[in-house]
């Protein structure tokens, strides 16, 4: 790991610092905020409250998932329309687009996915697929409970993929 720092990492983050963050097991934007520091001296208020407010909204699907998020920025527009689909389903990103959606929420990304994101100008959030998949398995389940009467439970296994 220490090589690959080395290799591909900003040189302005000590590697102590950068060890320290991995040890601490934090998200991306943990790291973003970092260089976010630098960068918002030179932007007005209003820009600050767009980024903060940006930040915040990744920071609050990292919270309610229980997951850590990679998101791809594809433009400064807002997001009005999303579209949501579980798991592995990077795939649909197009179909997603000619659907009109601003942004497109899934479990995983490919290397194809971040490219295709900013060619058609649609924000990209990959959740993890167990995290965007563990509410729609457990809505199926309590369909099937109730129709037919039995009984089900639902057992969580936290897994970081």
């Amino acid at each position: 790991m220490e090589t690959y720092l080395k290799l591909f990492a900003k040189d302005d983050i000590p590697l102590a610092q950068r060890r320290a963050m991995l040890a601490e097991e934090r998200s991306v934007l943990d790291s973003v905020m970092i260089e976010a520091k630098d960068m918002q001296r030179g932007l007005t208020k209003s820009d600050t409250d767009k980024l903060h407010e940006y930040f915040q909204s990744i920071r609050d699907i990292e919270t309610r998932l229980g997951s850590r998020v990679l998101a791809i920025d594809a433009g400064d527009h807002a997001v009005i329309r999303l579209a949501w689909c579980t798991g592995a389903a990077q795939g649909f990103i197009a179909a997603a687009a000619e659907r009109g959606v601003d942004a497109f929420v899934s479990g995983e990304v490919s290397e194809p996915t971040f490219h295709l994101a900013r060619e058609m100008g649609i924000h990209y959030i990959a959740a993890g697929h167990h995290a965007t998949e563990r509410y729609g398995v457990q809505a199926l389940a309590t369909e099937i409970a109730s129709r037919f009467g039995i009984r089900q439970q639902f057992i969580d296994i936290p897994n970081p993929v």
